[in-house]
């Protein structure tokens, strides 16, 4: 695609509605260079959270900032094909990865008054990756955070406790951090697919505070 047709071509992809408990993966293949990539890559950071973007660069013509960063930037992969490489490993893995169980209609439910969530959008958590969530308070103590979401069509829940207590009359973020656990064994679990966990991690200090 030249830099001409890409863009309004991705962009026509993430205005799509999206199809509730499905998240969308778009597969992309380019075998050159575009003219306006910077504008390709933030077009899939601010549509990180609904859309992934699995990118193959083919032939030695391929632009590695356009593939590397379109990737990078969406929470997707991407994949090199070299002139006369045989292609059916590289597409083999990164179609595992389109297919690899998630977790969607994510919502994290703070344990504790008076926390501001930082956002009400959460993206969906996929396989073996993180998500962190943060709230803003005055003063943090102890609290639980609780991750919900679908896995597959079925409900699924947990909850975990943060016991740290922090510095008082400091704005403090309280980070949720949600992980997907395909090895874990615990009751309620969906025969075959990951269970996402969510662990709060330690109170941090802000930036520039």
């Amino acid at each position: 695609m030249g830099g001409t047709e890409i863009l309004p071509a991705l962009q026509y992809v993430v205005q799509q509605p999206p199809v509730a408990g499905m998240p969308r993966q778009v597969l992309v293949l380019t075998d050159g260079e575009v003219t306006n990539t910077d504008a390709v890559i933030d077009l899939a950071r601010r549509h990180a959270g609904t859309a992934r973007f699995f990118v193959f660069g083919i032939g030695a013509g391929a632009s590695h900032h356009l593939v590397k960063g379109l990737a990078r930037a969406s929470r997707g992969a991407a994949e090199f094909i070299a002139p006369g490489e045989r292609i059916e490993a590289k597409v083999m893995r990164q179609f595992k990865r389109v297919f690899a169980p998630a977790m969607t209609d994510v919502k994290v439910v703070w344990g504790q008054e008076g926390l501001t969530p930082a956002t009400d959008r959460v993206p969906p958590v996929f396989d073996g990756e993180r998500v962190r969530v943060y709230a803003l308070a005055e003063t943090v103590g102890a609290g639980t955070a609780t991750l919900r979401g679908t896995i597959a069509g079925h409900e699924s829940c947990s909850t975990s406790r943060s016991t740290r207590q922090p510095p008082r009359g400091r704005h403090r973020r309280h980070a949720g951090r949600a992980r997907a656990d395909p090895d874990a064994g615990r009751a309620g679990r969906v025969p075959g697919k990951p269970r996402v966990v969510a662990a709060p991690v330690a109170l941090e200090e802000p930036r520039g505070g």
